[in-house]
């Protein structure tokens, strides 16, 4: 359980709450955001080809076939979680969007 310090409801900036985690006296930041711009998307241990992943603000998107949109909550220790957005749905002989579709959704820490 942690204890939130310093809220202050009027504050413009939503976007953080600071909280005192009970195991580390070091005062966190609860929401991080993954910096802007486009990544080699792959998945480790297979024969897929890298994709090129873009980050804009709270949302990532990939081609395969398709065209696939994700926003994530990242949070400073390190835990991150994807959920699902809006997608192309074109058929394709060799789609293998979902392979790294549903990685993504596995994924729940970052460094």
């Amino acid at each position: 359980m942690a204890k939130i310090i310093n809220y202050d409801k009027n504050t413009n900036n939503n976007n953080t709450v600071t909280i005192i985690d009970p195991k580390s006296p070091i005062i966190k930041i609860t929401e991080s955001k993954l910096l802007d711009g486009t990544y080699t998307f792959t998945l480790l241990r297979s024969t897929l080809k890298k994709l090129n992943l873009k980050i804009a603000s709270k949302n990532i998107s990939f081609k395969g076939c398709n065209t696939i949109n994700m926003a994530y909550i990242a949070a400073s220790d390190g835990t991150i979680k994807f959920t699902n957005g809006p997608a192309t749905q074109i058929y394709c002989r060799d789609d293998y969007d979902d392979f790294y579709y549903k990685a993504l959704l596995s994924v729940s820490k970052y460094t």
